[in-house]
C-alpha cells in the first residue's frame, strides 16, 4: 500500500511564487516608465490588470497562467498604433467585430520614438522568475515523491 503524496504545500508555494512574480512584473513595468496616458482609449492602467491563474491536475498545480491586456504586448515589443510588427495580428473587439493590423503599419517596429520596454522577459530572467519556480517544483515534488516511496 502506498502513501498518498501531500501536495498542499507545493500548491501553496506555487501560488505564493505566482503572486510574487506578478508583483515583480508590475514593478519592472513601473521602473521602465509604463504609465496610463490620460488620452488612452482604455479607462484604466494596464499593469494592475495582470492576473495569475493556476490549473490543477491530479491534485497538483501543473500550469501557471498570467493574463494581461494585449496593449502590454505592444509596450513590451515597442509597437503601437501605426507601428506594427512583421506579421500583424487578428482580434475580436468588444463589439464582436474581427479586426486586423493595418497593412501600412507592418514592419515599422523600431522606426519611431516608441521604444521596446522588455519588462516581462526581465522579470522571467530575474532571480524571482523561472529559476525560483523550477527550484520550488524540484524541491517540493521531489520531497513528495520520496515521501511516497515505500519499499515492501
Amino acid at each position: 500500500m502506498t502513501m498518498p503524496i501531500e501536495l498542499s504545500t507545493y500548491n501553496d508555494n506555487i501560488k505564493s511564487w505566482g503572486a510574487r512574480f506578478r508583483a515583480t512584473v508590475i514593478n519592472k513595468g513601473n521602473a521602465l516608465g509604463i504609465t496610463h496616458r490620460t488620452n488612452s482609449p482604455s479607462p484604466a492602467a494596464s499593469l494592475p490588470k495582470i492576473r495569475d491563474k493556476y490549473r490543477v491536475r491530479y491534485g497538483a498545480i501543473n500550469k501557471v497562467v498570467f493574463t494581461f491586456p494585449r496593449s502590454l504586448i505592444y509596450t513590451q515589443q515597442g509597437a503601437g498604433k501605426g507601428i506594427g510588427g512583421i506579421k500583424g495580428s487578428r482580434w475580436v473587439n468588444a463589439k464582436g467585430e474581427t479586426k486586423k493590423t493595418n497593412v501600412k503599419s507592418l514592419g515599422k517596429i523600431g522606426s519611431s520614438k516608441r521604444t521596446q520596454k522588455d519588462f516581462i522577459n526581465q522579470a522571467l530572467d530575474s532571480p524571482q522568475g523561472l529559476t525560483e519556480l523550477s527550484d520550488i517544483a524540484a524541491e517540493s515534488l521531489g520531497d513528495a515523491i520520496v515521501t511516497g516511496i515505500k519499499i515492501s
